[in-house]
C-alpha cells in the first residue's frame, strides 16, 4: 500500500487533489501483481512509479475499502 507522499521528498499531489479525486489517496499492489511485474520490495517504490501499473487497486476519497 502506498500513499502519494511515498518515495517523494515533496509530493506533487495536494490534499485538495485527493479530495477532488484527481489522484488516489491509496494504491495497493497485491503480492501476485508485484511478482508479475518483477517487483520484490514494494517499500522501495514510489507512489508515482506505481500509479501507472495495470492492475493496481486505486482508492479515492469517499471510496469504500474492500476487506
Amino acid at each position: 500500500m502506498l500513499e502519494p507522499c511515498d518515495g517523494a521528498y515533496n509530493s506533487n499531489y495536494s490534499k485538495d487533489d485527493m479530495v477532488a479525486r484527481k489522484v488516489p489517496c491509496l494504491i495497493v499492489l497485491s503480492k501476485e501483481l508485484q511478482t508479475k511485474v518483477g517487483l520484490n520490495d514494494c517499500f522501495s517504490l514510489s507512489f508515482a512509479d506505481c500509479l501507472g501499473i495495470d492492475g493496481i487497486k486505486k482508492y479515492y476519497f469517499g471510496d469504500e475499502l474492500d476487506d
